[in-house]
């Protein structure tokens, strides 16, 4: 199945320091839920929320590191749950409060939305990003043509691979740019992270591509009448990984 280009793709690196989270926003992206881990090893930990349509409460579950929120998104006489309401309860459930923080992002009198299943993670999204080349992975060949070689064509045989270069181009934002810079200072390669669009139900992930790579050119383009922008180029070290979408 044909891929959408663009849409919904992350471009990410990896922030060892940061305890795990995620920031679950609404369609319009303009308010939500932030979680975060209050244990900082603790990599595992999955939010699902399941709305209902007769539940007359909020319920939260919690089953190892699996926190299930059932709440009411709308039905005829019920009030549909807000997310100041949802995080209440999670604040409330003693094994959930033990694991996580919940904090609302925008408005917390808005409206719950659909959430399904959501990992909690340490991967950090750069923002505004415009377009993704790479990563432009090469093999070299060697010849191995000899003068008794038959047949009249030449003859190969595999050298070294290249996962090579990756580049991208973003629009300026001082804490995009203070990252990258960060990076590019650093002489130790950063874990990078590209996940595509391919997964049709939100519970999962699309295609990823995880790599490590050093960043190398952060040029900025200033021009008089139009969006500032970075454009980056990273040099991946070694091997990409893919992860099939699940």
């Amino acid at each position: 199945m044909a891929i959408k280009a663009g849409v919904g793709t992350k471009f990410q690196y990896y922030d060892s320091t940061k305890k795990p989270f995620a920031e679950i926003l609404d369609p319009n992206g303009l308010y939500g839920i932030r979680l975060e881990a209050k244990n900082a090893s603790n990599e595992s930990i999955t939010f699902k929320a399941t709305g209902s349509d007769t539940a007359t409460s909020i319920t939260v579950t919690v089953n190892s590191n699996d926190i299930t929120v059932t709440y009411v998104l709308a039905h005829s006489t019920y009030s549909t749950s807000t997310i100041t309401e949802v995080i209440t309860a999670i604040s409330n459930n003693a094994p959930a409060n033990n694991l996580i923080t919940a904090t609302a992002i925008g408005d917390g009198s808005k409206a719950m939305f659909n959430i399904t299943k959501t990992p909690l993670e340490k991967y950090v999204s750069l923002a505004h990003i415009t377009n993704i080349t790479g990563p432009s992975m090469t093999k070299d060949t060697i010849d191995t043509t000899a003068l008794d070689t038959i047949g009249g064509y030449r003859t190969f045989i595999t050298g070294f691979k290249n996962a090579g270069t990756l580049t991208l181009t973003m629009m300026f934002t001082a804490d995009g740019y203070d990252a990258l810079k960060d990076f590019y200072d650093n002489d130790l390669p950063q874990i990078f992270r590209i996940t595509l669009p391919d997964k049709v139900t939100a519970d999962g992930h699309g295609t990823q591509l995880t790599f490590d790579g050093l960043v190398t050119e952060i040029p900025l383009t200033i021009p008089p009448d139009d969006k500032i922008t970075c454009d980056v180029t990273v040099q991946i070290v070694g091997t990409v990984n893919l992860a099939v979408a699940n």
